[in-house]
């Protein structure tokens, strides 16, 4: 993600962390309500995901390897 956040100055990875807090408020959160990457791809339906220069497409690399980790990667479309 900060690769992408030098190219994406409306986004930064501070936003990324406060949106965190703000939606936690405060509570212990189990990681896989902060980000989809935590759940369980056994059953996905093919996925298409599109990211320009913009610092969520720092998690490209882990949505593939969620994929992959359940045996589905060929069901993950990135561009």
């Amino acid at each position: 993600m900060k690769q992408y956040e030098k190219r994406d100055p409306f986004f930064t990875i501070r936003d990324v962390q406060v949106m965190i807090e703000l939606t936690a408020h405060g509570q212990e959160t189990p990681p896989h309500a902060l980000t989809p990457i935590h759940e369980d791809f056994h059953n996905a339906p093919p996925t298409y995901m599109y990211y320009g220069e913009e610092v969520l497409a720092g998690n490209a690399p882990a949505y593939r390897r969620a994929f992959q980790r359940d045996g589905v990667g060929e069901r993950l479309h990135i561009a």
